[in-house]
């Protein structure tokens, strides 16, 4: 699979369980093209991930247990940047 459609599935799950709209497992899986076990093996990874996820038996839907979100960024670490400027500076005087 694509990791781009992959994550973007991921960022979709993690907005329908944050708003706790879900549904039973087999409505989950639905609004998000999966299988039933496939829905299962993406929930786990969230798991993986530290995601605090629990189905809530009394309002049929999967919650976080404690508020958040999912988040991926990349991010640069100080000496990176100021290397890369330097290098994209250099390039653009050249030319």
């Amino acid at each position: 699979m694509n990791i781009v459609k992959y994550i973007e599935r991921l960022e979709y799950m993690d907005s329908l369980i944050r708003r706790a709209a879900t549904g039973t497992p087999e409505s989950f899986a639905q609004k998000v093209g999966l299988s039933r076990s496939a829905l299962m093996e993406y929930l786990k990874a969230l798991k993986a991930l530290g995601a605090p996820i629990e189905y809530d038996n009394y309002i049929k839907t999967y919650r976080y247990v404690k508020a958040g979100k999912m988040k991926l960024e990349f991010e640069f670490s100080e000496k990176d940047a100021t290397v890369n400027e330097k290098k994209i500076n250099e390039k653009m005087a050249v030319q």
